[in-house]
């Protein structure tokens, strides 16, 4: 698909990764006759893990937006309907139509658990490893900087010109990047509250309840940003923009963490 992410050598070096470290088997099908593979899985009571556009799943912040990579589980199909069970975006199943299916579809991925194939060991050098890379690459004082500048420009933001043609708030593209961000933050303090566990390291609890912290201020970034677009009051711009400043200094100290732990060394 033209304008989605995935990419099947990618992909495929991260399912050998999973297997390494859980034992799980991962196999990428993308099959015409999907419907009846997917239904005869469920005959087995076997759940089916599906690759999917997100542009075409409606309780995604993506729907009829962005071309998105997703993955979530069939556990039924009746009547046109497949129920669905979405851990990153649903706290309960949800149904999608037989025709929406058709449309986001992009693939099956089979799984089968080796149990005598798993390393638990590995995955945290993994995690840290990645999580190394990434704070070696990020030109952090750029990017707070770019965030500072952020805050100056929702005091001068032309309201009318920005959220024109747009009568949803769900749809204005400056919602759904931050929502995205809340999302992000929230999985990452759950990844670093797990590493803490696994390695008894006290920084990594630390980070995650940092980045706990910044989500719930990157959510309120939200709201106040929705409620000037929706009353074009100005104190929640004003406070948006002074919200944004708060966030800055949180990613500064959890950058400064991660610089800490990552480029530190570990055990």
């Amino acid at each position: 698909m033209e304008d989605c992410l995935f990419e099947d050598e990618l992909y495929v070096q991260c399912y050998d990764f999973i297997f390494q470290v859980t034992g799980l088997s991962l196999a990428v099908s993308d099959t015409i006759n999907f419907k009846q593979e997917i239904i005869k899985s469920l005959e087995k009571n076997k759940p089916v893990l599906v690759h999917y556009d997100s542009y075409f799943c409606p309780w995604s912040y993506n729907f009829k937006k962005y071309h998105y990579d997703h993955f979530f589980i069939v556990i039924d199909y009746d009547n046109g309907n497949y129920t669905c069970v979405d851990s990153f975006f649903l706290d309960e199943t949800d149904k999608l139509s037989e025709e929406l299916f058709d449309k986001g579809f992009m693939h099956i991925i089979d799984h089968e658990y080796h149990k005598n194939n798993t390393d638990t060991t590995k995955i945290i050098n993994i995690v840290k490893d990645t999580m190394q890379a990434n704070t070696k690459m990020l030109d952090q004082s750029k990017m707070f900087k770019e965030m500072l500048q952020l805050s100056d420009c929702i005091l001068n933001i032309d309201r009318d010109r920005e959220f024109e043609g747009h009568t949803d708030v769900k749809t204005i593209p400056l919602f759904t990047k931050i929502q995205n961000i809340v999302l992000n933050r929230n999985a990452l303090s759950n990844v670093c509250e797990q590493l803490a566990k696994e390695t008894g390291e006290e920084d990594y609890k630390e980070i995650s309840e940092l980045f706990a912290q910044v989500n719930q201020e990157w959510n309120m970034l939200l709201v106040l940003l929705m409620k000037f677009f929706v009353t074009g009051m100005q104190k929640p711009r004003v406070n948006s923009a002074t919200k944004l400043k708060d966030i800055v200094r949180i990613e500064i100290q959890i950058s400064e963490k991660l610089n800490k732990v990552c480029l530190g060394g570990y055990k």
